[in-house]
């Protein structure tokens, strides 16, 4: 198969709950191609940063502040960020030539990019899950097992081609839960689920080679992180 754009450069499987997770050295590392020739990972060869991931918060908190799940490259100053959200305290409608509902949180000149309005927790002690099941397997699933919990998705995104640029951020995110977040059971559904759209940047400096994304909750969940090049110097695997 053809060599690819795309090199997969770190992937975590976080199964113990922590409140950080960070991503080092991403200029340091290389690409290979099928012919064997490497190519180092920095700027002016991989300028997109793309991180996909799923996540689960260990809290039933309904409503995270907006600050509850925030992310920064290298540098925890002059962040500058926006984003729409929708969350169990805001509904959001869609219809014809219609779309409203949803809120907006902003900031500048801070420590990080915000995005907790756009999700909410994943445990589910007030959603009525219900009772203990049985899996395909024949195994016992309490209501209260991680496997039962709502999954966080999204990406976050960096395009930064040199150094001597205010580099920004692009990122969506959501989640859907099998009760309302506001945890009643009313009809209709419009809030059974939180999610963000939104983008920012930081002028801290000319420089990014960490990226860390944190929150005031334990999380567990699987991130991976892509590197976006100028060529095709990936062997396709």
């Amino acid at each position: 198969m053809a060599d690819q754009p795309w090199v997969l450069e770190a992937h975590v499987a976080m199964n113990n709950p922590t409140s950080s997770l960070t991503f080092s050295n991403l200029n340091s590392q290389y690409a290979t191609n099928t012919a064997g020739s490497q190519t180092i990972l920095d700027y002016s060869n991989a300028p997109v940063y793309r991180i996909l991931f799923k996540l689960q918060f260990q809290t039933s908190q309904n409503v995270l502040g907006s600050s509850n799940m925030y992310f920064h490259g290298n540098y925890m100053s002059s962040n500058d960020f926006v984003y729409d959200y929708q969350s169990a305290q805001n509904y959001t409608s869609i219809s014809p030539n219609t779309w409203a509902g949803t809120s907006r949180d902003y900031s500048y000149s801070t420590t990080y990019q915000q995005v907790g309005y756009a999700v909410g927790g994943s445990q589910f002690s007030n959603y009525n899950w219900g009772t203990t099941v049985t899996d395909i397997d024949g195994n016992s699933v309490p209501s209260n097992s991680r496997r039962r919990q709502a999954w966080v998705t999204g990406w976050f995104e960096n395009h930064f081609p040199n150094q001597s640029a205010y580099y920004p951020w692009h990122y969506h995110l959501g989640m859907v839960t099998d009760q309302q977040l506001d945890n009643s059971t009313a009809a209709p559904t419009a809030d059974w689920g939180a999610w963000g759209i939104g983008s920012g940047g930081c002028s801290a400096g000319p420089y990014i080679d960490s990226i860390t994304i944190g929150s005031a909750y334990n999380f567990i969940g699987d991130f991976f992180v892509f590197r976006g090049c100028n060529g095709n110097l990936q062997v396709n695997e």
